[in-house]
């Protein structure tokens, strides 16, 4: 799951539209919804620092040609993007089955609830709507249309800037993969996030592309620091047989060093996929730099720095 910075949502384009409600007296009615950009690259939203979420790329749906978003995730799966074979910007390539959709902050303001299903009439009323209509009591048109659709409820915004990108996720449905799912369940993940925080308190997170949905949860590649300076071998390490396997990197000191334990079942999970050269990497990173480690030629890349610092990986059975 990658977050993004807040500024857009603190921009003068938000700004305007909060300050519009608050003047006419309507609450902010901020939601956290989800939404899938079908074939657009989600990156075109997110690098967008003006409007993100743009009605020059919305198409027409049942409450007409609008920006829509879903309560529920289901909803959005079937809209999300498809990030194999895609080459998706600066984000890792995607693997098969994996999709990505936006957990986003919504301005709702005044919404009207308009049930599409009441009659043939309100259903074609519904479809050409080219905006909000107007609520009687007020005689200003309502911010946001909402209704009810592939069982779940979805909001329709008609304009640009009404919501925030706050989350891009990646994950995928079907059989768990334990190479990007190394955790079955939430639990499992906070145990581990827990003991990692207590053994190196200076290991940055930079981010773990996660989804939790109630009783199941997705968790796909991670991107974790390493760990401080120490030889000592990381809890979590992969387990072969009996013996205990710790992946390592021979630091600018010469001392072997193991990575971070939510990194090793990471790694281990790939190598024991037996992958092809081009898929036998995983990525991470580290303070300012973005690293890439290569379990067929057993090296680890600054893949950031213009020099390409490259140090060499080992893979410890003890």
């Amino acid at each position: 799951m990658e977050m993004f910075r807040d500024d857009l949502f603190c921009s003068p384009t938000d700004n305007f539209h909060k300050n519009r409600l608050s003047i006419n007296g309507i609450d902010h009615n901020e939601k956290s919804v989800w939404h899938g950009t079908s074939s657009l690259d989600p990156a075109i939203v997110y690098d967008d620092q003006q409007d993100g979420f743009m009605m020059q790329f919305s198409q027409k749906g049942f409450w007409g040609r609008g920006i829509y978003f879903a309560h529920k995730s289901s909803y959005s799966h079937s809209y999300g993007f498809r990030v194999e074979g895609s080459a998706p910007t600066e984000r890792p390539e995607g693997s098969t089955g994996e999709r990505e959709m936006f957990l986003a902050k919504l301005l709702t303001g005044n919404e009207t609830l308009m049930d599409r299903d009441q009659s043939s009439a309100k259903a074609t009323e519904c479809r050409n709507l080219p905006a909000p209509p107007v609520n009687p009591q007020t005689n200003m048109k309502y911010n946001t249309v909402s209704g009810f659709t592939a069982g779940s409820q979805v909001w329709i915004v008609y304009e640009n800037g009404r919501a925030y990108p706050e989350y891009l996720v990646r994950y995928y449905r079907g059989t768990r993969d334990t190479s990007r799912t190394p955790f079955e369940t939430k639990e499992e993940a906070t145990k581990a996030k827990e003991s990692m925080a207590e053994e190196a308190p200076t290991l940055a997170i930079a981010r773990v592309l996660s989804w939790f949905r109630q009783s199941d949860t997705i968790v796909d590649q991670a991107e974790l620091g390493q760990a401080p300076n120490t030889s000592a071998v990381a809890n979590g390490s992969g387990v072969e047989g009996k013996q205990k396997v710790t992946w390592e990197y021979l630091d600018a000191k010469g001392t072997w060093t193991a990575y971070g334990p939510l990194l090793q079942g990471i790694i281990e999970g790939r190598f024991q996929k037996d992958l092809s050269p081009q898929q036998a990497v995983v990525q991470f990173k580290s303070g300012e730099w973005r690293y890439e480690v290569n379990m067929k030629s057993m090296e680890q890349t600054n893949i950031e720095h213009h020099a390409h610092t490259k140090r060499k990986v080992r893979r410890r059975q003890h």
